[in-house]
């Protein structure tokens, strides 16, 4: 089970879809929890772990793929309680009351690997200098779906979504001059969850490109 769970985190690193990574209820120790998330810095990428120390500090460590599956494995006999967040779904691996193991949710995290990953799934952070964004979080429908407030500031939680909204756009861009030229273009909405992409690529579109009369959506 061990070697299982650990495999899947490397695998959601891979793919580049993790959003944090938590480890807690230490069996001993003061570090009461740790925490990792998936950045980049001058095309290396790494996991970033946080370590919660007493007295209200921290200390961080980062961790690269070819060192992630022997640090993870020291530390997965330190913590029982281990919960991987991707853009996927979650697994969780814990010890129960009785002291069973028991793994959670990281069969169908598995399956879901195995299928096509798009770019709205990377949750990769970047720590080099700030991108231009696409967006800029003071768009109204950006307001209004809550990934920021009224100021346009993008909350901490929803900054994975806001670069992922803006990743997603920028390959829009991409195929932009293909589109046809006249005629009516049809933007179909298949209504799964809060339809981030459908308000920000109908934005994009109409306010970014051209004018609203030339698209329509359904």
């Amino acid at each position: 089970m061990k070697n299982d769970f650990l495999n899947l985190i490397l695998l959601c690193f891979r793919k580049e879809v993790i959003k944090k990574l938590v480890l807690s209820r230490p069996v001993e120790g003061d570090v009461s929890k740790i925490s990792a998330r998936l950045v980049s810095h001058r095309n290396n990428k790494f996991l970033s772990f946080e370590y919660s120390l007493p007295g209200n500090t921290v200390s961080q460590k980062n961790v690269t793929e070819n060192d992630l599956f022997e640090f993870l494995s020291v530390l997965y006999d330190r913590y029982k309680q281990i919960n991987l967040i991707t853009t996927l779904g979650d697994a969780e691996r814990k010890i129960s009351k009785s002291g069973k193991e028991v793994l959670l949710g990281a069969d169908a995290l598995q399956r879901k690997l195995q299928g096509s990953v798009t770019p709205f799934h990377v949750a990769v952070e970047s720590l080099d200098t700030e991108k231009n964004y696409i967006l800029t979080g003071k768009e109204d429908f950006l307001i209004t779906l809550g990934v920021s407030d009224k100021n346009g500031r993008v909350h901490d939680k929803k900054q994975g979504k806001f670069r992922q909204i803006n990743r997603f756009l920028e390959y829009i861009g991409d195929i932009y001059d293909k589109l046809p030229q006249s005629g009516d273009i049809v933007i179909y909405d298949l209504c799964s969850g809060k339809s981030y992409l459908s308000f920000a690529v109908y934005y994009y579109l109409t306010e970014k490109k051209i004018k609203k009369s030339q698209y329509d959506m359904y």
